[in-house]
């Protein structure tokens, strides 16, 4: 049944702030997920709360968390120390918190103790469930199977572009003792932060767009703090790397912590500096290989052209007398060829002057012949071109005399000399009756002059009036 009357708002809130208050007097220690944290100009930290359902991203509770500006330095502090993380979204933590109920505001979990230890091992616990989800998929070590090449040139590196780790690389790189060129390509992402795990997958998958460009993936930063590690301990970054199909080289500068994607990548190195003599070192030893193999031969064929000449100069020497005798036989034989070989060219040639002789007599005949029939021709189509010109300009003469006549007979000076006049209306040709009414003002024009003139009635082809 409905009552008449309900109590107030107010009234409501203010019972349950008192239920709230009877129940949880005392500070109240309290298990939830951090999922964001705003820090005002004030110092005070305010958090938003939220507790998922086990094993799933479902969520059960929501909750606001502050910390005021007077504990929030050493609270935010003394974590980041012990933790190596900073308060940020995704971390589990286990605080010590007041309830406060305010009837506009809402409840509130006023936040005076974080307990460190709980969110380690958290955060260990997140890492291990990563690190077994990887291997139950059966993609952990898979990276590492893949062959790097032996000469590594090609490089795609994930980085940020203004990190002073890529300016370490770069460096190391266009210096290397050995003046060998490496082509490196830069894709940008963020190394750090909450928008870091999705950068880093979505330069991986622009890699993968042109995948046969490239002989290796590098993943570089510079140097940070451990909280910084925490994208690479993330499910969504190591899968794409252990997945990958070319060798991912990490080098995330941390000298004491080993991430999940250090476990899953090809090779893992501490600094980008490291990752760089890496490749350089990788490179440079085949390039010594190579210097190696080039020197041997040299040497070898600089003895074995030496043995050679020797051999040559030898049988030069017993090959000369032979050839002298040759020589001379072979001058007796070319000098009876080249007399014979002269007396019948003369012969020819005089025979070949007069054919060419009789042929340009008759070749000159010819010509005179054919130009002579050419220039008959000529002389009669031009007469006939001619008479035919003539012809078509008087007839054509004519036919524009008589036009113009036609054109002259229709101009309106000759047809108001006719008996016919113009009616003008506000300026214009008045072509019908239905436009005018009564009073207006006409304007008649004959070939000698105008009348002005008033409408007194319209009548039109019905013969009725328009009034």
């Amino acid at each position: 049944m409905v009552q008449d009357e309900g109590i107030s708002l107010y009234t409501l809130l203010t019972g349950i702030r008192k239920v709230l208050y009877d129940t949880y007097q005392q500070h109240t220690w309290v298990v939830a997920e951090i999922n964001s944290v705003t820090r005002n100009r004030n110092g005070h930290i305010y958090l938003e709360l939220i507790d998922k359902k086990e094993g799933s991203d479902k969520i059960l509770a929501t909750a606001k968390g502050i910390i005021w500006a007077n504990m929030a330095g050493f609270i935010a502090s003394f974590f980041e120390e012990t933790t190596g993380r900073p308060l940020s979204s995704g971390i589990k933590i286990l605080f010590r918190a007041t309830i406060e109920f305010h009837e506009i505001y809402g409840l509130s979990l006023v936040i005076v103790e974080i307990e460190p230890a709980f969110t380690l091992g958290a955060l260990e616990k997140a890492r291990q469930e990563t690190i077994n989800k990887l291997k139950a998929e059966g993609i952990f070590s898979l990276n590492k199977e893949l062959f790097i090449p032996i000469v590594p040139q090609r490089l795609a590196v994930i980085s940020s572009e203004t990190a002073a780790g890529f300016g370490d690389f770069m460096h190391q790189l266009a210096n290397n003792k050995y003046g060998i060129h490496f082509q490196v390509r830069l894709f940008t992402a963020f190394m750090q932060g909450d928008n870091s795990p999705q950068s880093i997958a979505s330069a991986f998958e622009a890699i993968y767009e042109e995948v046969d460009d490239f002989d290796a993936v590098v993943v570089i930063r510079g140097g940070g703090s451990k909280s910084d590690l925490v994208s690479f301990d993330s499910y969504l970054v190591a899968s794409y790397a252990a997945q990958f199909p070319l060798p991912v080289i990490a080098g995330i500068g941390h000298e004491r912590d080993t991430s999940v994607l250090d476990l899953v990548a090809h090779t893992s190195l501490k600094t980008p500096t490291a990752v760089a003599e890496f490749v350089i070192e990788k490179a440079g030893a085949v390039y010594e290989s190579l210097l190696y193999f080039t020197q041997e031969i040299e040497d070898f064929a600089s003895s074995y052209f030496q043995s050679q000449k020797q051999q040559l100069q030898q049988l030069a020497i017993s090959l000369s007398q032979l050839q002298l005798q040759n020589i001379r036989n072979q001058q007796s034989l070319v000098l009876s060829h080249s007399l014979s070989v002269i007396a019948a060219a003369r012969a020819q040639i005089q025979e070949n002057r007069y054919t060419l002789q009789h042929t340009g007599q008759l070749l000159s005949q010819k010509s005179k012949e054919i130009l002579f029939a050419h220039k008959f021709k000529f002389e009669k189509y031009s007469d006939k071109l001619k008479s035919g010109s003539a012809k078509a300009l008087t007839h054509h003469t004519h036919s524009i005399a008589d036009l113009q006549m036609r054109v002259e007979s229709f101009s309106p000076e000759n047809i108001l000399k006719k008996g016919y006049a113009m009616v003008l209306h506000e300026n214009k040709l008045l072509k019908s009756a239905s436009s005018l009414h009564e009073g207006d003002y006409l304007n008649i024009r004959l070939h000698d002059g105008s009348i002005g003139a008033r409408v007194v009635t319209v009548k039109t082809d019905d013969m009725t009036d328009k009034n």
